[in-house]
């Protein structure tokens, strides 16, 4: 699908575009509901995506610099938000319903096929009354988190500014800032730290003075 086509599509929808990435190229869309928005910073990338709007009314929203792909599935009255200079690796999943968010801060960077659940897909209830236990819950990543391939992170979780999520790990509750998380469930293993995004081989071999350096 061509931008022009997108815009065409989801103006047909009720909805409306702003702004334009500037690179967008093997993406599919398919809105089943009305009156969503889009939002783009004209520095972002939307490279290799797949997005399935199925109850509409959703806000989405990608800021400057940040490279989008994977497959992106949302229900109703949601509301989508990457910061900027965001980066995924290839294999991102986001899975948006009943009307909770997930929101995504500044420079942050997913490995391999990372999974963001705001939701548990099938409804469980109460066998003494009927009541419904399992409703959805927003998650919220702060700015400059890391979560490593294969991550996988639930309903109502906030991953505070300047964490690390291990590889392979399931987080379910909230995680302070500056930690490293591991396991299944994830627990802090490690306190009072920060990252870089840059290559081990090619900075900050002997540590940093600043964190001005990173």
């Amino acid at each position: 699908m061509t931008f022009e086509e997108f815009i065409a599509l989801v103006e047909l929808k009720g909805g409306k575009v702003i702004g334009k990435p500037s690179i967008w190229k093997s993406v599919k869309i398919d809105l089943r509901g009305l009156n969503s928005n889009f939002e783009f910073h004209e520095n972002s990338k939307i490279d290799n995506l797949t997005l399935v709007d199925y109850g509409g009314n959703n806000n989405i929203k990608i800021g400057k610099y940040s490279k989008v792909n994977g497959l992106i599935k949302i229900g109703r009255k949601c509301n989508l938000k990457i910061g900027s200079n965001f980066s995924s690796t290839g294999g991102m999943k986001l899975h948006l319903s009943e009307s909770s968010d997930i929101i995504i801060g500044d420079n942050c960077m997913f490995g391999i096929d990372i999974n963001i659940y705001n939701h548990d897909y099938h409804p469980i209830f109460s066998i003494d009354t009927g009541e419904r236990l399992n409703f959805s819950k927003s998650v919220y990543l702060e700015d400059h988190i890391w979560l490593a391939n294969k991550t996988t992170i639930l309903k109502g979780v906030t991953i505070s500014t300047g964490s690390v999520i291990g590889i392979g790990s399931v987080v379910s509750k909230d995680i302070p800032p500056n930690s490293i998380a591991v396991g299944n469930p994830a627990i802090v293993v490690k306190s009072g730290i920060t990252w870089d995004r840059a290559s081990l081989n090619t900075s900050h071999l002997d540590g940093i003075k600043h964190f001005d350096e990173i």
